[in-house]
């Protein structure tokens, strides 16, 4: 999973919702899971992270350094943010059928 959490080459940010895991899943064309993150533990890390509101419910976590910038830095924070991301349980976030 740390791959989720890498900063893609054109974007500011790694995009996050703070609403709900419904709510993730609802703005996304494509989902193929919903992980859960606390805001205090991205903040936590000590790296200079951040998690800015742009236009709720979505915001980004900023701070994260491109994978061209500094490739083990990039790695090593992606996988401290996957080990503290939980996964969310499709029940919860699809809707009843």
């Amino acid at each position: 999973m740390p791959a989720a959490f890498m900063l893609r080459t054109q974007e500011q940010g790694l995009s996050v919702d703070i609403a709900s895991p419904r709510s993730c899943h609802a703005t996304l064309r494509e989902c193929f899971g919903v992980a859960s993150l606390f805001v205090g533990r991205i903040r936590d890390l000590g790296m200079g992270l951040d998690v800015v509101v742009d236009e709720a419910p979505h915001a980004n976590v900023v701070g994260l350094p491109r994978q061209t910038e500094d490739r083990t830095l990039s790695e090593r924070i992606a996988s401290q943010l996957a080990r503290q991301a939980r996964l969310v349980p499709r029940d919860k976030y699809l809707d009843p059928l």
